[in-house]
């Protein structure tokens, strides 16, 4: 999976804004303006919920999550994992997934399908 600019900025927005205890505010917002993702737009988004913007404006300058969301991305390619969303129901081990890969909003009854056949297995 291949992650552009914006998206990387706004997963490094994302966790900053967790410093200050708004990370579902700010996810809600990304998403919900995910055709805006250029960095001014993330600071208003950022003024828009409360943050303090300038802690803010220095964590996202930092870059400091960007090597841990990076290794986020290349462990799920790794995994064949190439786009959002993707569910695994089972587990990961030894580098595979064992278990079935959703890709892709899925109804409820699905998942309640495999977790019911997850829970038979393991009992």
């Amino acid at each position: 999976m291949e992650i552009h600019n914006n998206a990387l900025a706004a997963a490094n927005a994302g966790r900053c804004a967790a410093e200050q205890n708004q990370f579902w505010p700010m996810r809600e917002t990304l998403i919900s303006h995910a055709d805006k993702l250029d960095p001014k737009a993330i600071e208003s988004y950022a003024r828009d919920i409360g943050l303090n913007v300038d802690q803010f404006r220095s964590c996202v300058a930092s870059e400091k999550y960007l090597p841990s969301i990076r290794a986020d991305v290349a462990e799920a390619n790794a995994l064949g994992i190439m786009g959002t969303p993707t569910f695994v129901v089972g587990k990961v081990s030894g580098g595979h997934i064992e278990g079935v890969k959703l890709v892709g909003a899925q109804p409820y009854e699905v998942f309640a399908k495999l977790l019911n056949e997850q829970e038979h297995q393991i009992n």
